[in-house]
């Protein structure tokens, strides 16, 4: 009996990154051998297709919405090792941690490895990652010396540094995208135990960290710096320096020798499934990093720790991310120069004092400095082209519309702020700007980018406005159970919030917000929406409630006023609309 082409075999799942930001469902096909795998390579797929390992990466390079995504994690295994030489063949799907177990009790061990084991070979290529020893050996791609590779127009083909340089160091750090990996050739590096021995200095603030790295840090081979970005003033950037090299086995202990390249890894716990929400607030977070500062020692030699206690910590917790709940995170990475210190200064000032929420129109002071920082000031501009100018004026415009919103009372964190601005940026051009005279009529969201002179907003009722929550488009509520809960849904009443604040936002004399007190069909009473209560808080200066909205006097010199509808205004009857 034939066996079904790998093709036939997709089926449809919820994929997400390690940050569980924006999920999503594609077809995933999960190739078990390496000629199945290069024969994804010719199916055929409106969306295109994207190789996925692990799925370790903090966004969602690996996930390809509605379209294909190849699994590589079963195509594993060692296809060719020299021993004595420290050179492997591995299969692209192959984990470091799988490597690790094969490799580290005969003396050998990967070039590069990141904060975690659970990285394909296939992956570290794609995202060229990079490791503790990145000032000494680089990212991982400078130890490979050959990658096949495969494509729907070349078919295989193998290319290292030498034979085609441009294509190999497209494919090293290009995400995937210039065909599949099938396997890598890559050095080793020889190790004559298992553990580590490392040296500890904790620093009281960044440029005692930073000097003591300028210092030496080319005696160790390993180096790696925990710093706090909760700590201001003069502890700004406290530190915790950690530099080691492999131990010897004259470092080792009596009972560490009998063994001295045995390799144990596992993990100690797994994080709950349910977290409870906001779980990680600037509060919980400093207590941490008072508590983690305060454990390490001040100044340490030749500790002797195992290769996941200074490599690894994080895989000692199985699903780790969950501990930051339903918004996930971010990460992001930036190479410094020691030339360049006072840049890396700059941006540890800048994070310690993001944390706290505040006004709108302190964000956007904070962003116009940001932005000035990096890019230059108006003399600098005046060179960029037209093009360049015109996405510098939008951005600028953006932000402007959003400092009016200190209007609403509220006091967002970074992250509200953040989206804020990246929603307003995706609207298309067009919408952007001065429409002229006349009245337009849309809903909430389409407001998003536009500016007008006022903006009236109806239907601001509880039920109306946050609304019923409906599926998301690409990934349905069916999708999310059938994973057993690891994919939490967006949270729609964050996205109905901030499409109202930027419909405010959009008026630029002239903001007013209403609700019916009453729907016109059943005559049933309505409940204002409870964000209309919040702003209208703000605006009396006292907490607004429901009952009291409906009393004129009770709030005087609070904007509020009792208007009677349209149908009122026929029949005759009370007003029934504020």
């Amino acid at each position: 009996m034939d066996r079904p082409s790998v093709a036939s075999t997709a089926e449809r799942r919820p994929l997400s990154g390690w940050g569980r930001t924006a999920p999503s469902g594609a077809e995933v096909i999960a190739p078990c051998s390496l000629d199945e795998l290069a024969a994804t390579a010719t199916i055929s797929s409106p969306r295109g297709l994207i190789a996925r390992g692990l799925g370790r990466s903090y966004g969602d390079p690996a996930q390809n919405a509605g379209g294909l995504v190849v699994d590589t994690t079963s195509v594993t295994g060692i296809l060719d090792l020299d021993v004595r030489g420290g050179r492997v063949t591995v299969a692209a799907g192959t984990s470091l941690d799988a490597l690790m177990r094969w490799l580290v009790p005969l003396g050998w061990f990967v070039p590069v490895t990141p904060g975690t084991r659970q990285v394909t070979v296939g992956g570290a290529i794609a995202s060229d990652i990079h490791g503790k020893n990145h000032h000494h050996v680089g990212s991982w791609c400078n130890a490979v010396e050959a990658i096949t590779i495969v494509t729907p127009a070349g078919g295989r083909r193998t290319i290292s540094p030498d034979s085609e340089p441009d294509l190999f160091w497209a494919t090293a750090g290009g995400m995937g995208l210039t065909g599949l990996v099938l396997d890598a050739t890559f050095r080793l590096s020889p190790i004559e135990t298992s553990y580590l021995s490392v040296d500890t200095d904790r620093t009281p603030d960044l440029d005692s960290a930073m000097a003591l790295m300028e210092e030496d840090d080319h005696l160790y081979e390993y180096s790696v710096a925990w710093i706090d970005l909760m700590a201001t003033g003069s502890s700004m950037g406290r530190s915790i320096l950690s530099r080691g090299r492999f131990a010897t086995v004259d470092q080792l202990s009596r009972r560490q020798r009998r063994d001295p390249l045995q390799f144990r890894a596992g993990s100690l716990a797994a994080a709950p499934s349910v977290v409870p929400p906001r779980l990680l607030n600037p509060l919980t977070v400093k207590a941490f990093n008072e508590v983690w500062y305060r454990k390490s020692p001040r100044r340490q030699r030749d500790a002797i720790q195992t290769i996941t206690g200074f490599f690894h910590p994080l895989d000692l917790v199985d699903d780790w991310n969950r501990i930051y709940g339903r918004p996930g995170f971010l990460q992001w990475q930036c190479v410094v120069p020691f030339p360049a210190a006072d840049d890396l200064r700059w941006m540890v000032e800048e994070l310690s004092s993001a944390d706290r929420p505040r006004a709108w129109s302190a964000h956007v002071a904070w962003a116009k400095k940001l932005l000035g920082h990096h890019l230059g000031g108006p003399g600098h501009r005046v060179r960029w082209p037209d093009r360049d100018q015109a996405a510098w004026d939008q951005v600028h415009a953006v932000l402007d519309g959003l400092s009016a919103l200190d209007a609403m009372g509220e006091h967002p964190d970074l992250a509200t702020f953040r989206r804020a601005v990246e929603r307003d940026l995706t609207r298309p051009a067009e919408r952007l700007g001065t429409f002229g005279q006349g009245v337009m009529l849309a809903t909430i969201p389409a407001l998003r980018g536009i500016d007008v002179d006022a903006v009236i907003v109806v239907g601001l009722a509880e039920g109306m406005w946050p609304g019923r929550a409906h599926d998301h488009p690409l990934l349905p509520d069916r999708e999310r159970r059938a994973a057993g809960g690891e994919l939490d849904r967006p949270d729609p009443l964050q996205d109905q919030h901030d499409a109202l604040l930027h419909a405010v936002a959009a008026g630029r004399t002239h903001r007013i917000l209403t609700f019916p007190r009453a729907a016109l069909s059943s005559g049933r009473e309505q409940l204002p929406s409870r964000w209309l209560l919040h702003t209208a808080s703000h605006l009396a200066g006292e907490r607004v409630t429901s009952v009291s909205l409906a009393d004129t006097d009770a709030h005087p010199g609070a904007g509020i006023e009792r208007v009677g509808s349209f149908v009122a205004g026929i029949t005759g009857s009370e007003p029934v609309s504020l």
